[in-house]
């Protein structure tokens, strides 16, 4: 009962570190949060791209976009695969995810991937992360680029242009 209720309490101690930082970097703000790079209705396009971790291939409930030369992965099937713990806040447009000790940040259109990892030492506990490309909205699905994910969850990328395979290595 005691580890039960210490989850809980670490949980929701999280999910408000994950609103204050929010707030604090700017990916809280609520502006256009509609205004995307590639609008909500856009049809999804099968690019023939392959995600691979470890040497598995994931799978996708809508396949991987190729967005401003990025290769762009549904949020939830990328950061489940890794074994995080991934929640989206409808209202703020905020994805967070919990992966260890380590809270994961982003916002819809916002270029910044935020970790802080609770385990470090003061001073080193947030890493702030530029994006070449945001997550974004595409046919109802929130799309994230898979390196940038990947790296800030500890893990090496290499792209396959022969097999056209996205190769994550954890």
């Amino acid at each position: 009962m005691k580890r039960v209720l210490a989850v809980v309490f670490a949980f929701s101690i999280l999910l408000s570190a994950a609103v204050v930082f929010a707030e604090e970097i700017g990916v809280a703000q609520t502006e256009n949060p509609t205004e995307s790079i590639v609008q909500e209705d856009t049809q999804l396009e099968d690019f023939g791209i392959t995600v691979t971790i470890d040497g598995e291939e994931l799978e996708f409930d809508v396949p991987p976009q190729i967005i401003q030369e990025r290769t762009m992965v549904p949020m939830r099937a990328i950061f489940e695969a890794f074994g995080a713990k991934v929640e989206w806040m409808q209202d703020a447009q905020i994805i967070y995810a919990t992966y260890g000790s380590c809270l994961i940040l982003m916002r819809i259109d916002k270029p910044i991937l935020v970790v802080q990892d609770f385990a470090a030492p003061e001073g080193e506990a947030e890493t702030q992360y530029t994006m070449d490309v945001p997550p974004t909205l595409v046919a109802n699905r929130t799309l994230v680029p898979a390196r940038a994910v990947s790296e800030a969850l500890g893990a090496t990328v290499e792209w396959d242009n022969d097999t056209r395979t996205v190769v994550i290595t954890k």
